[in-house]
């Protein structure tokens, strides 16, 4: 009786420690992948340096709030750097936890590492050409309260969309997708997505972006993340080990 109980704690035990080969990955081609986004990300680097000028005093007396759409004037508003410093951590957090579990999934590990990779720097890399090529304006510029040194900073030209919002929810598609295989846990989904909401309030209410940057950098970050995912997909088994000893089984999905 008491071998059994032991057999039956190891299990649950067990439980706690899913690994699946979620992904299956060409380490050769996600690498290019990525050297790819990084190359077009310090690409973007270059070319905001030499084709992007600040906005000077004579531009920011001709612009006005009503050069806003209906939908979103009621966000224009004042900088405010606490708000914008918590949207960051919130994102530092949920990249933070999500790649503990991607990090904890061994043998599994560096093919979760690639994919979460990938699709971090290529939808950076399509984020910073798609600020780069509209520059439009964030909201606090429209702000006659807004300091002149902030409003002439070349990042006030960076407000579609936002990249905060596109990383979270890329990291809460990758969690979705990694979870369905792992824990399949419904708290372990909502979390990041939760997280990821509060992410895009954050950069409207500091002043950072407008409803429409964070709507589209929802989607975009959701849509990237999904396909890169996708398109490693493995088809594979959900596997539990229990150390020393082991006892390990398999269930084919």
């Amino acid at each position: 009786m008491k071998n059994k109980i032991i057999i039956v704690v190891l299990i649950l035990l067990g439980l706690n420690h899913l690994s699946a080969n979620v992904f299956t990955v060409n380490q050769e081609k996600a690498f290019l992948n990525i050297m790819l986004g990084t190359t077009l990300d310090l690409a973007n680097n270059m070319y905001n340096k030499k084709n992007v000028d600040t906005l000077t005093e004579i531009e920011l007396s001709t612009i006005s709030r009503n050069d806003v759409s209906f939908l979103d004037r009621w966000a224009i508003r004042g900088y405010e750097k606490d708000i914008d410093d918590a949207g960051s951590y919130l994102v530092l957090i949920s990249l933070g936890a999500t790649s503990l579990f991607s990090l904890w999934d061994d043998p599994y590990t560096w093919d979760n590492i690639m994919v979460m990779g990938e699709i971090l720097v290529v939808q950076t890399a399509i984020n910073q050409w798609t600020k780069s090529l509209t520059l439009r304006n964030r909201p606090y510029v429209y702000d006659e309260g807004t300091d002149l040194e902030l409003k002439t900073d070349k990042d006030s030209r960076f407000s579609f969309y936002s990249r905060h919002t596109s990383t979270a929810f890329a990291i809460a598609v990758y969690n979705h997708y990694y979870q369905h295989y792992t824990t399949n846990s419904w708290l372990m989904i909502a979390l990041p997505y939760g997280t990821a909401t509060l992410v895009g309030v954050s950069r409207i209410l500091s002043g950072s972006h407008f409803p429409t940057d964070v709507l589209v950098g929802a989607l975009a970050g959701s849509v990237s993340s999904y396909l890169i995912c996708k398109s490693h997909n493995s088809r594979a088994t959900r596997a539990v080990y229990i150390g020393y000893n082991t006892i390990n089984f398999q269930v084919r999905f």
